[in-house]
């Protein structure tokens, strides 16, 4: 009969002290590079490649100390097992960055030379007050939800009896109206009769938001209120959708949950021969106070109680750019009147090679239908959202700003207003 090898763990700890040593300075190595900032793929390519070797070399030693030595000498190799995880580890975070995450360096600067003096302006950090719309409606609709108040109660009252009213002419003047108000975004999803109500953001300032979808983080809310006129809602058919004609009266709402189960989203359509109207709402619980309040910006609106169209200017620039929360998302606000219907939208260049920013995300992003009049001295406020993805956070360069209208008539696309802005491009 074969005798089992006698158990000897203190000599197999002292045995492998240098394996143990190199496999804790792979861990150690591992922490540095997980959290030191900026491009180092070359190395962690090539550490990533040594540590899957010290982690497969680790685990068949650990294998083989328990074999000789029996699990008595396990805690000795403990070691090894935090080196070998942290060469893993860095394995993966390799791995992850090289199929994930995209070069963190945009060379799209590299090599351009800007002219010292060369005319820029800075973007703002708030609208300019000729341009900002002044929303006590919106700001009140915001503070009420932001206030908390909710109930369980899932029941609105749903009048909107001025869509009824409205026929054909009625319709088409409303349309007109919101395009020329700042209040209303007016075209969006690639379509010309949809409109969504703009909405003070987290500072108190009038945002526009991507689709018409705000957000509120303390309570958590999200919320849409958006018309249609294309006889036609914007959500599908759905457990969460609720469809009533206008004047329903009293209306309880479903609502499905959401976010993993977190939430409760609802849609409520009120319909009528020639306008539609949706308001989407997610919260916490059943209660709707978004839609409940939604409903009387819309009474207001239909009512022509808010009015923010023309404008006529007497001086300043026709064009300005704010920030946005993070490098390369800005704002355009601009003074426009084509004088006929058609659409508006954002083209950018790098002014220095004349580059096109952002070409199909930008025109896509920022198409709207055009606000106009026949009164040549009047002025209306456009304004949108956009992105340039070209370059990082704080390489600066000059770009042409400017916007450009397209005729519904099909006639050729020409040149609004335009301005040359100080900007830098968003890092993925």
């Amino acid at each position: 009969m074969s005798e089992t090898p006698p158990t000897n763990a203190p000599r197999a700890w002292r045995a492998h002290v240098p394996w143990m040593g190199l496999t804790a300075l792979v861990g150690a190595v591992t922490a540095g590079l997980t959290l030191m900032p900026g491009p180092l793929r070359w190395v962690e390519a090539g550490l990533a490649v040594a540590g899957a070797a010290v982690l497969g070399g680790g685990g068949l030693l650990v294998l083989g100390v328990v074999r000789r030595n029996g699990w008595a000498a396990a805690g000795a190799v403990v070691p090894i097992l935090v080196g070998g995880a942290c060469a893993g580890w860095l394995l993966l975070l390799s791995a992850v960055s090289s199929l994930v995450i995209e070069d963190v360096r945009d060379p799209f600067t590299d090599g351009l030379v800007v002219p010292e003096g060369y005319p820029m302006r800075e973007p703002l950090d708030e609208p300019p007050a000729h341009m900002a719309p002044t929303d006590p409606r919106g700001q009140a609709f915001v503070d009420g939800l932001r206030s908390g108040a909710d109930d369980a109660d899932a029941e609105v009252v749903v009048r909107l009896e001025g869509l009824r009213a409205l026929d054909e002419a009625g319709a088409t003047r409303l349309r007109q109206r919101l395009a020329q108000s700042r209040l209303w975004h007016m075209g969006f999803d690639g379509r010309d009769d949809l409109a969504y109500r703009r909405l003070p953001d987290e500072r108190g300032l009038i945002a526009d938001e991507l689709h018409g979808f705000y957000r509120l983080s303390d309570p958590v809310r999200h919320h849409r209120v958006a018309i249609g006129f294309a006889g036609e809602g914007l959500e599908d058919d759905g457990p969460r959708l609720t469809t009533v004609a206008a004047g329903a009266g009293r209306v309880r709402l479903g609502s499905v949950p959401s976010q993993q189960d977190r939430f409760r989203a609802s849609v409520l359509r009120v319909t009528s021969p020639r306008v539609v109207v949706e308001i989407f709402e997610e919260g916490p619980a059943e209660g709707r106070p978004a839609t409940r309040a939604a409903l009387a910006l819309l009474e207001a609106t239909l009512a022509g109680e808010e009015r923010e169209g023309a404008i006529r200017p007497e001086g300043g620039p026709a064009i300005e750019l704010t920030r946005g929360f993070q490098g390369g998302i800005f704002q355009v606000w601009a003074l426009i009147n084509p004088g006929e219907p058609g659409q508006v939208y954002v083209q950018a260049h790098e002014a220095i090679r004349d580059l096109r920013l952002s070409a199909d995300r930008m025109r896509t992003r920022t198409m709207q239908t055009a606000p106009y009049s026949d009164d040549p001295a009047e002025r209306f406020v456009y304004s949108s959202d956009f992105t340039i993805y070209e370059g990082d956070w704080g390489d600066y360069y000059p770009a042409r700003i400017a916007v450009w209208f397209v005729p519904d008539d099909g006639g050729p696309e020409r040149k609004l207003v335009e301005g040359t802005f100080r900007v830098d491009g968003w890092m993925r």
